[in-house]
């Protein structure tokens, strides 16, 4: 039977999950996530971040 670690943190709130020295907060960690959770979404920051597009009309379809 598998079991699910768990390690133990200073509170009960879940921003104490995150590294005393995190950059976002929990919201924009969350945010972060929805924003890429979705296969277009990934699609589209993938195409960004690889080939470094970044204006609407350099998306247009030939």
């Amino acid at each position: 039977m598998a079991t699910n670690p768990t390690h133990s943190v200073g509170g009960d709130l879940p921003e104490d999950l995150l590294p005393p020295d995190s950059v976002l907060s929990l919201d924009e960690y969350l945010a972060m996530y929805a924003a890429v959770g979705h296969r277009t979404r990934y699609g589209i920051l993938y195409r960004l971040v690889h080939t470094g597009e970044t204006s609407p009309q350099s998306w247009k379809l030939r």
